[in-house]
């Protein structure tokens, strides 16, 4: 995202918007105010974020702007859009959409806020804004409207990570964590919500879930795609409570390994041999590590132990058919994390050091096809980094299957 600051009063509801100028560059043509003219005089704050978007397709503009008018202003966690800006440079249309400025994002946050004190307002907060996030999620999931002809629409975010939630500063209670970047936000009937096959899928290399490398019916993206990348920012942030931003920096290097591209990426799941052209999912091992260091970490209370319970056993799971392993659903994890931010209130619960007498077992590898892109990766390079599962899991795994 390109931004960039803009000075700019906002208007009265009954006065047109008047002609703009940005950083002197050529002035903007049309200007769709939002009906958020409330929100402006309330708050009217002299700084503005402008995104510039990288494309002179109406219609891409258009259904990023759609999904944020559908979501937009309606949830405290969700962004909201201000203002749409059309102008003409040369012989092309350029996209602006403006929003309110926010401090940073959550990644930025992470490394400014490393030695900030881990006291028991901090984690009242976390579990808040984390809570917060999940009902912004179920809301996008479900957001209860209607299309044009008059079908229930469920959505999905598509691009969850830290570089795309935002902080907005505040000074009496921390602030206030928002879900940014819908560009990937897709919109669908109850019949065709999860169709969209994994490896059309745009999404940060990092977070990608399994999906976006496993073909036919098991590698179409649902809602629980957004789980997988929320699964992964809350271990991060998880991690970020107990060893702040050289703890975020260490796990992130130590998750790097060969991916079947033939690079190194943090990603976290891994792609193994099983037998001959035979392949199966799994877990990074470096992030099950992680997550066993994190338990037994000296500052480890139970508020932690609870959240790492959730993401290993519900969030960060390659889905299989047989046995049933499927990810939690947002409004269950929205229950879930509510019952921790209320647990919360105590200070024990999240301050004390606490032992965990709960055993999880890793869960298998899942056997699955790849799909093309995949196997295409896996045709190009040397391939002796794929592991032999066989070695290491006594050759036994589960099937994927339903999403």
């Amino acid at each position: 995202m390109a931004s960039s600051a803009l000075q700019l009063e906002p208007p009265p509801a009954h006065v047109a918007p008047p002609s703009i100028r940005i950083n002197d560059e050529p002035q903007v043509d049309t200007v769709d105010y939002m009906s958020l003219v409330s929100a402006w005089l309330s708050a009217r704050p002299s700084c503005f974020a402008l995104k510039r978007l990288y494309t002179s397709d109406k219609q891409e503009f258009e259904q990023e702007v759609k999904h944020l008018k559908r979501f937009g202003g309606r949830h405290s966690h969700i962004v909201t859009l201000l203002a749409t800006f059309a102008r003409q440079i040369g012989g092309e249309i350029e996209y602006l959409l403006l929003f309110p400025w926010a401090n940073c994002d959550l990644l930025e946050f992470w490394r400014r806020e490393a030695s900030v004190a881990r006291d028991h307002q901090l984690f009242k907060w976390v579990a808040k804004q984390l809570c917060g996030i999940t009902d912004a999620l179920q809301y996008i999931h479900d957001p209860k409207v209607l299309d044009a002809n008059n079908k229930r629409l469920f959505g999905r975010h598509g691009d969850i990570k830290p570089e795309n939630v935002l902080w907005f500063n505040s000074s009496s209670d921390g602030g206030n964590l928002v879900l940014s970047d819908l560009g990937l936000t897709r919109t669908h009937r109850i019949e065709s919500r999860s169709n969209r096959p994994g490896a059309r899928i745009p999404v940060s290399p990092n977070y990608r879930p399994p999906e976006c490398d496993i073909a036919g019916d098991d590698g179409l993206v649902s809602r629980s795609f957004d789980i997988w990348t929320l699964g992964c920012l809350f271990l991060e942030f998880m991690v970020w409570i107990l060893e702040g931003w050289e703890g975020y920096d260490a796990f992130k290097r130590n998750r790097m390994s060969p991916y079947i591209h033939g690079h190194d990426t943090p990603v976290y799941f891994e792609i193994v041999r099983v037998n001959g052209d035979e392949y199966a999912v799994d877990i990074k091992e470096s992030v099950t590590r992680e997550i066993a260091r994190l338990r037994s970490h000296q500052k480890c209370s139970q508020y932690i132990h609870d959240m790492l319970g959730v993401i290993q056993t519900r969030m960060l799971i390659v889905q299989s058919e047989n046995p049933p392993k499927k990810r939690i659903a947002a409004p269950e994890l929205f229950r879930k994390l509510k019952e921790i931010e209320i647990a919360c209130g105590g200070r024990d619960y999240c301050m004390n050091p606490s032992t965990s007498t709960t055993a999880i077992e890793p869960h298998l590898p899942v056997r699955a096809h790849l799909n093309e892109v995949a196997l295409q990766h896996i045709a190009d390079l040397d391939t002796s980094h794929l592991s032999n599962i066989i070695r290491y899991r006594g050759g036994q795994t589960r099937t994927a299957g339903s999403r």
